[in-house]
């Protein structure tokens, strides 16, 4: 993705031997008009996005144009192979497991367990690359961590994941405060937040929208450890392919951040 970037990468390397895994950080060095330049002297004003599964580039693609005609934002994307999953080589013994269920202890566990490749060793060094990507976070002041994410459309399927997942009886129904369905827009073009401001800020503007529980279920998600570190975050979900759909979503949450 980087290379339809007009300005220069930052490349954050996990010095994972026989393995080229990197953070790409994204950002504006030199904005041009007063407003962005404004936002750029002070960065606690500059939302972060972060993108964890390398298969999910529409996200990745609506957010770098949103940056690009703001003129201002950051992006840390995580890059191994455009795989959904990190896979390493340690001791001469395949590991695979979901970074977006690496941030917490009983996630780590889970995530290991799943792809059969749990050990101690395995768990040390999962939760080493969970705590470098915890750190290239909180070395940034940020109003809102924007998560980016696509998901398939699977039509007919019950397994897939929609805002549908989050209604009672749905696999996320335990994390879901409250909810609101807009029936105009796919049901796979959805936010996910732990904030209420920004909850009622999405409905009021009619898109789909959770609150995510403060103590939901512990998954190891990036959205369960930001509920759990009260950190103002939000997912911008949406179908694979819809670039239109999830740029029109990622401008609403400029918009909101710059009327406050």
């Amino acid at each position: 993705m980087y290379n339809q970037w007009p300005y220069s990468v930052d490349f954050i390397s996990f010095n994972i031997p026989t393995v080229n895994i990197n953070l790409c950080y994204y950002y504006i060095p030199n904005p041009t008009n007063k407003a962005a330049i404004q936002i750029q002297l002070k960065p606690a004003q500059q939302p972060l996005f972060i993108n964890l599964h390398d298969n999910e580039k529409t996200s990745v693609q609506a957010a770098l144009t949103c940056i690009q005609q703001h003129d201002y934002g950051r992006l840390l994307e995580l890059s191994h192979k455009k795989n959904r999953l990190v896979s390493l080589l340690i001791d001469n013994y395949p590991c695979k497991f979901d970074p977006n269920r690496i941030f917490t202890d009983t996630g780590i566990e889970n995530t290991l367990k799943k792809y059969q490749c749990f050990s101690k060793k395995h768990f040390f060094l999962t939760k080493q690359f969970a705590q470098l990507i915890i750190h290239q976070i909180n070395i940034h002041n940020f109003p809102l961590l924007i998560a980016l994410h696509n998901n398939e459309d699977k039509t007919g399927n019950k397994e897939n994941y929609n805002i549908l997942s989050y209604y009672p009886g749905g696999d996320e129904a335990e994390n879901t405060e409250e909810l609101y369905h807009n029936q105009v827009h796919c049901p796979d073009d959805f936010f996910i937040t732990t904030e209420p401001l920004l909850f009622n800020y999405i409905k009021k503007n009619k898109f789909n929208v959770i609150l995510h529980k403060t103590t939901g279920v512990n998954d190891g998600s990036l959205s369960y450890y930001c509920a759990l570190n009260k950190i103002s975050y939000i997912n911008v979900e949406a179908r694979h392919g819809h670039y239109h759909e999830q740029q029109q979503m990622i401008s609403l949450l400029f918009q909101y951040l710059e009327s406050k």
